[in-house]
């Protein structure tokens, strides 16, 4: 092997593409890479210094030239190894003319490839945003595609996740390519050898510590040697036709996705109309669209509580709740109070207040038809309905008891003090201290819970517009 300097690396790129020529690429790479070839655009092509970004780098060099940019990342977690993979793109860069971006990530970053992908990824963006460059090149091969199918099937992938990676895949205004993905591991190494042509080796690669390594050197090599086919070709059909499924489940959603959704709020029973799986990508890109992340579990208990018309109230963070009310999902910011003081909260329509005792406070308007059924039903511990418009002026507020508190639940033949109520119930002095009272702009108590709401703020056959009140648990939990 000649010495790096001495190597002739544009015509290694010129010989590496005679073997490999744009026809072997994958077709759905193949527009925009039309379009780039007759553009002055610039691109971006990530390299590592591995066989399969260097393959990549140089297969995109010897059609655009001085257009690629290099992209690299030095992930800092292998010592002198992770440095030299950094100098050699960059010398590689430089003999080949072209201009070259280096990060090193934070040490701090996580060594799960989770956290490394993502640390990547905002390095890409950061990168192409700076760079005004729409496009940017990866070098993921067929071998990639069917470790990445095993390594998702145990993790209980659905399509979307089973199709990846995608040969051409968007991030908001960026375009990620993968033109390889036609191109096996062994073709690309038995490429670079019949030209000599060096890379590095990540040894951190043979280490059994991570799923995908062990997939690769145990599980994969076995798979090949068992099945009686070309297993790489069926993986490439397999991908190809997920993909195909993947982006017929998107036109469905999209074709629907108005009359579910609805700003901030979903209609839980059209989407009970709809197909399993378009109920899930519905939900998976609102509740990505506001910027959360439901665990698997959590997407199949709510699948779940609007299959069966069952309630259910899911915690996304500590301030933020999902709940399903049978009619409509909503996401509801809490504001937490810490300890109970003098004076009163605000409680906001939409919103939801967390208390010192770990119960929650809800609050929903109904302006459409009121359901007299549920009304009647109501359980007075953990929810009441009242007159929308009794209280809107100013809103709702909450505090703690108070000497000389006066109340008169509906059905009660007048008002007397709230302290007699609980003697009455036999509450103990804890109940009477932490149980919230709900209560209007002038301070008079429209709901105790545990008793019915109060008889100003009663439904009548004339109202409107009613306000569903809950109080309960702050936990996760499925309403039964």
């Amino acid at each position: 092997m000649k010495d790096f300097n001495d190597l002739d690396w544009k015509k290694k790129a010129r010989m590496l593409y005679e073997l490999h020529p744009i026809q072997t690429w994958h077709i759905k790479t193949q527009a925009i890479l039309g379009s780039l070839r007759s553009s002055s655009s610039d691109l971006l092509v990530a390299c590592s210094g591995g066989a399969d970004s260097t393959f990549s780098l140089l297969l995109l060099y010897s059609l655009f030239k001085e257009k690629c940019r290099v992209i690299h990342t030095n992930h800092q977690k292998r010592g002198m190894e992770s440095d030299k993979d950094e100098e050699f793109v960059c010398l590689l860069s430089e003999q080949l003319g072209l201009a070259i971006d280096c990060c090193r990530l934070d040490s701090k970053v996580g060594n799960d490839e989770g956290s490394l992908h993502s640390a990547r990824l905002n390095h890409f963006m950061d990168c192409m945003k700076r760079l005004e460059i729409t496009n940017l090149f990866q070098g993921h091969n067929l071998d990639d595609v069917a470790e990445t199918i095993l390594w998702r099937i145990s993790r209980g992938s659905g399509v979307e996740g089973l199709c990846a990676p995608k040969p051409v895949s968007r991030h908001g205004d960026f375009f990620f390519l993968r033109p390889f993905l036609t191109i096996s591991s062994v073709q690309i190494r038995n490429s670079m050898q019949k030209l000599e042509i060096p890379y590095q080796t990540d040894h951190s690669n043979f280490s059994f510590k991570h799923l995908r390594n062990r997939i690769r050197t145990n599980t994969l090599p076995r798979l090949k040697q068992d099945v009686d086919r070309d297993l790489l070709r069926g993986v490439e059909e397999t991908r190809n036709q997920l993909e195909e499924t993947d982006e017929a489940l998107d036109f469905i959603a999209d074709s629907v996705k108005q009359e579910v959704i609805h700003g901030s709020e979903v209609r839980v029973r059209v989407l009970r109309e709809i197909p399993v799986a378009i109920r899930r990508r519905l939900l998976s890109r609102w509740i990505s669209e506001n910027g959360f992340k439901l665990s698997r579990r959590n997407m199949n208990l709510l699948l779940n509580s609007i299959q069966e018309k069952k309630r259910a109230t899911i915690n996304l963070t500590n301030e933020i709740t999902l709940r399903n009310n049978l009619e409509i999902l909503e996401v509801i910011r809490s504001s937490p109070i810490s300890i109970w003081t003098e004076g009163s909260f605000f409680l906001p329509f939409c919103g939801l207040l967390q208390l010192p005792n770990g119960h929650q406070l809800i609050a929903t308007i109904f302006l459409k038809s009121i359901d007299w059924k549920r009304i009647q039903g109501a359980n007075p511990r953990e929810e009441a309905w009242i007159d929308f418009d009794s209280v809107i002026e100013k809103g709702l507020n909450v505090r703690r008891r108070k000497p000389g508190d006066c109340y008169q639940p509906i059905g009660s033949k007048g008002r007397k003090k709230l302290k007699d109520w609980f003697i009455d119930r036999k509450w103990d002095k804890a109940k009477k201290e932490t149980t919230p009272l709900v209560t209007d702009s002038n301070d008079r108590i429209i709901w105790v819970p545990g008793f019915a709401p109060s008889e100003t703020s009663m439904i009548r056959q004339s109202s409107k517009r009613v306000i569903h009140l809950t109080y309960r648990l702050s936990a996760t939990k499925y309403a039964m």
